[in-house]
Formats: C-alpha cells, structure tokens, sequence
C-alpha cells in the first residue's frame, strides 16, 4: 500500500513539475512578447513625436503669413475709415 501511494505521489509531483514547466514557458514567452511589443510602441511614439515637430513648423510657418495678411487687411480697413469721406469727396460720390 505504501509503494502504491508513494506512486501516486510521485505521479502528482511529476505532473505538477511538467505543469509548472509548461507555466513557466508560458511566462518566459509573454516576458518576450511584450518586450517586443515595447519596442514597437517606443518606435510608434518617436515617428508620431517626428510627425507632431513636422506638422507644428508648418503651422508655425502659416500662422506668421496669416498675422502679416490679418495685419495688412486691418490696416487697409482702418485707412480706409480714417479716409473714408475724404475718398469719397475726392471720387464725387460723397
């Protein structure tokens, strides 16, 4: 009877150190998968942060010619205020 159970035990043993094997694999596997997926992420970020400079010089770039027309058209309105009788006297319309 002693034999048998030292059996039995030993068998449970056996199982439980493939089971373990096994889980440890799969550990070591995930480990390795996500430092794989970690590098792709890192890569991601540096060719959005690459895109994000790009596209923050360009607006950079149009928002300096889009203040010189603002200020332009704003002084063109404001002459125009300023001289808006004395123009209209001068064409004969006033």
């Amino acid at each position: 009877m002693a034999t048998t159970t030292n059996n039995h035990t030993t068998e449970r043993v056996a199982v439980v150190e493939v089971q373990l094997s096994n889980q440890t694999k799969t550990i070591e596997d995930f480990a390795e998968r996500q430092k794989e997926h970690n590098k792709m992420v890192a890569e991601a970020i540096k060719g959005f942060s690459a895109r994000f400079d790009k596209l923050e010089n360009e607006i950079t770039h149009y928002k300096g010619f889009i203040g010189g027309v603002a200020l332009i058209l704003s002084g063109i309105g404001i002459l125009f205020t300023f001289f808006k009788q004395w123009l209209f006297t001068k064409l004969g319309t006033g």
